[in-house]
C-alpha cells in the first residue's frame, strides 16, 4: 500500500514543485461545481490522505524499527505518539 501511496504523493508533490502553469479543464468538485484542477489535487481530502500516510509510516517506524533507526525510534517515540494523538483534533 505504501508503494502506491508514495507514488501518488510524489506525483502530487512533483506538480507543485515543478509547476508548469498549463491551462487545464475544470474538474467537478464534491459540492457540485467545477473548479481548477489544482483545487481538486490539493483538496482537504488529499491533504488528509497525505497526513494519514505520514502518520502510518511514523507509527510503523516507532513500533517496528529496523536496527539502524532504533535509537531514533526510542528518542522520538513521544513526539510520534503526540502527533498520532492529535490526529483529527486540530493543533
Amino acid at each position: 500500500m505504501w508503494t502506491r501511496e508514495l507514488a501518488w504523493l510524489f506525483g502530487v508533490r512533483g506538480g507543485a514543485v515543478h509547476y508548469e502553469g498549463m491551462n487545464e479543464p475544470t474538474q467537478p468538485h464534491p459540492v457540485g461545481m467545477n473548479v481548477a484542477a489544482a483545487q481538486v489535487t490539493y483538496s482537504p481530502e488529499n491533504a488528509t490522505r497525505a497526513v494519514d500516510l505520514l502518520l502510518g509510516i511514523l507509527e510503523r517506524s516507532r513500533d517496528r524499527p529496523k536496527p539502524p533507526v532504533r535509537g531514533w525510534s526510542n528518542g522520538t517515540r513521544h513526539a510520534v505518539e503526540e502527533l498520532i494523538g492529535r490526529r483529527g483534533h486540530g493543533v
